[in-house]
């Protein structure tokens, strides 16, 4: 007998195929976003030598948007604020889809106070602003997005840490793969990284002609719902699954990134039980990874605990201690 799986992949297949029947010629393409602009330098206006400057700008150009949630906001922090200066490096955080910079936080601003760095905290662009807005752009300006918060990054430290959450590390991963950015990364840390999802049919997204006969198959939307009031808040839990293909559409080029040429140390904390992110997956990319020394780190957790979000003040305080902990370890034992 036909296994259920297998039943309704050939279903799939078929429909995919009679729809594309329907589809005229210029509609049967993969599904692909426009080449993202990426400037060598931050625009004229912001002062990139005066640390505290580029703080203010940057709080300034957040302030400017009404829709932005309170405390979703990109931000710059100062290692010492009364007397600002670029620091031996430099930390960056990278959130995931539909999150913004509370998704893990204080991992990143302890790791950073820890070792008296500045850091950078991005905000994707269309995120930490309702659903709505996340369906007003597209993957490109994510990737634009990310490149200025790097740019910010690279002017206020000599090397940077990039620090990583679900698909934030595949964000990261782009990001390497750029001309210049490897020389000026010490590591990169992630926790529950995003190179596949566990979905197996994901796949489907990018499939020839799917922003077209995907919203027919299923719902328009993505819709979850939150354990916390401040995952609420902080989290976009309906978006529409055009958000879905442009993730997959990036999902898509890391998965087939040189890693194996990349020079830069690595850390992964992952959960094996991950209802996200492909874990195994995740370890197998781990080992393909070129950069010395790196390390996978398993996360066991509780019945009760989220096995993809593991740690920080909103989904898993308790965890906090140990995350950073390891990390730290994992840093200071890099060769200078």
């Amino acid at each position: 007998m036909m296994s259920t799986s297998l039943l309704i992949s050939s279903v799939l297949i078929v429909v995919v195929v009679l729809v594309g029947w329907r589809l005229q010629v210029h509609r049967w393409r993969r599904p692909q976003f426009r080449p993202p602009n990426l400037p060598q330098q931050l625009p004229a206006d912001w002062v990139v030598d005066d640390p505290a400057a580029l703080a203010r700008r940057l709080a300034e150009r957040e302030a400017m948007e009404p829709r932005i949630i309170p405390g979703a906001e990109g931000l710059i922090t100062l290692a010492d604020p009364q007397a600002p200066r670029k620091t031996p490096v430099c930390f960056l955080y990278l959130h995931g889809l539909s999150a913004c910079r509370q998704e893990t936080s204080p991992v990143t601003e302890l790791l950073a106070a820890r070792a008296g760095a500045n850091a950078v905290y991005a905000r994707v662009a269309g995120h930490g602003m309702g659903a709505r807005a996340m369906s007003e752009v597209d993957g490109a300006a994510w990737l634009e997005s990310i490149w200025e918060y790097w740019l910010m990054a690279r002017n206020l430290g000599e090397q940077v840490v990039v620090v990583s959450t679900s698909t934030g590390s595949a964000y990261a991963v782009w990001l390497l793969e750029q001309v210049g950015v490897r020389e000026k990364v010490r590591a990169l840390l992630c926790m529950a990284p995003n190179f596949k999802v566990r979905n197996r049919y994901a796949f489907l997204l990018t499939w020839p002609g799917a922003d077209y006969w995907l919203p027919q198959l299923v719902s328009s939307e993505r819709r979850w719902h939150s354990l916390d009031p401040r995952q609420e808040k902080y989290w976009s839990t309906n978006y529409g699954n055009a958000a879905l293909i442009q993730m997959q559409m990036i999902l898509d080029d890391v998965q087939h990134a040189p890693i194996e040429t990349f020079d830069v140390p690595l850390m992964v904390q992952c959960s094996p039980d991950d209802p996200v992110v492909d874990a195994q997956f995740a370890h197998r990319y781990f080992h393909r990874w070129g950069g010395e020394p790196k390390e996978f780190r398993w996360i066991s957790v509780g019945p009760d605990e989220s096995p993809h979000v593991f740690v920080g003040d909103i989904m898993s305080p308790q965890r906090n201690e140990d995350v950073i902990q390891h990390f730290e370890d994992f840093l200071q034992n890099l060769p200078q």
